[in-house]
């Protein structure tokens, strides 16, 4: 099971990083400004990311800031103050977010204006692999996934790892499990609208992260399917998140952002931030697994 949890703390690292390249800010003359990134959940020590906004007139690389004071508070109570563990990271000393909890991470520095922000974690997602058919011809996999929503808006995302080999900016082979491909034709996964799959013309951006929300199936049960392709003979890693508002906006707003941005006839997308004072997203989400790659072993 340690390895399980270690494999989701990746999958949090892997969703606070990307956030740290969606937040670009035209300046104009207005001064810099700080940027906190976190996505928080119970499985895993409390950690944010803070850096120094730059605009497009500054051409030089992204400023991380590892002397701030952070603050976390849980349902208003001081809880600890986090400890830089350099490139702009702070990290708890042992804390761990609970589900249903409220924390507000506070970030204080004497050269920029203090930034704030709240996000609550919440519950498991009600979720199971109901099953999984698999081609070993064309290495193929259809997995069918129930999900028993509960009455309320409701925000959740698709996770699925495969096992292989990538390479690291030297060359040198890392072998692990890392974010794979998938497929499927339900409208969850296209903004809730049918879309014809032998079709190459797409109004809406590509849903590259696979949130989804419960416009279709609030308050009932809802089955869905997915398919990838897996050639190792390791068994892939599947999770559902579920997300808090802010975190599932800002994720659709990175997506709406990556599609217009060429588009000379749109108009700019504003990235989604909940950070008072500042940018960033701090997100809440818990995770639960639909298959276990050290069970299914």
């Amino acid at each position: 099971m340690s390895r399980l949890l270690y494999i989701i703390a990746l999958v949090l690292l892997v969703n606070l990083t990307a956030c740290e390249t969606e937040i670009a800010y035209n300046g104009n003359g207005q001064e810099n400004f700080l940027v906190l990134n976190a996505t928080i959940n119970p499985d895993s020590l409390l950690q944010c990311h803070v850096t120094r906004s730059n605009s497009f007139s500054e051409q030089t690389p992204i400023k991380q800031i590892n002397d701030a004071v952070v603050s976390v508070y849980e349902d208003g109570n001081l809880i600890e103050n986090l400890q830089s563990s350099g490139n702009g990271y702070y990290t708890s000393s042992g804390f761990k977010p609970s589900i249903g909890k409220e924390y507000t991470i506070k970030v204080e520095h004497s050269k920029f204006k203090t930034v704030k922000a709240n996000a609550t974690i919440p519950v498991k997602a009600d979720a199971s692999l109901v099953s999984v058919r698999s081609d070993e011809y064309t290495y193929e996999s259809v997995f069918n996934v129930t999900i028993n929503d509960k009455v309320g808006a409701d925000y959740y995302q698709l996770l699925v790892f495969r096992y292989g080999v990538n390479y690291d900016d030297e060359g040198n082979a890392i072998e692990g499990y890392f974010r794979s491909g998938l497929y499927s034709s339900d409208p969850i996964f296209t903004y809730n609208k049918v879309v014809d799959e032998d079709s190459d013309f797409s109004d809406d951006p590509d849903n590259v992260h696979k949130v989804f929300n419960d416009d279709l199936f609030d308050g009932q049960s809802y089955k869905f399917k997915f398919s990838m392709y897996d050639d190792s003979e390791h068994p892939p890693l599947i999770l559902i998140a579920h997300l808090s508002e802010d975190l599932y906006l800002y994720y659709s707003s990175v997506q709406s952002k990556d599609y217009y941005e060429d588009n000379p006839f749109s108009e700019p997308v504003r990235i989604h931030t909940n950070i008072n004072g500042g940018a960033g997203i701090l997100g809440g989400m818990s995770v639960t697994v639909l298959q276990d790659v050290v069970n299914s072993k």
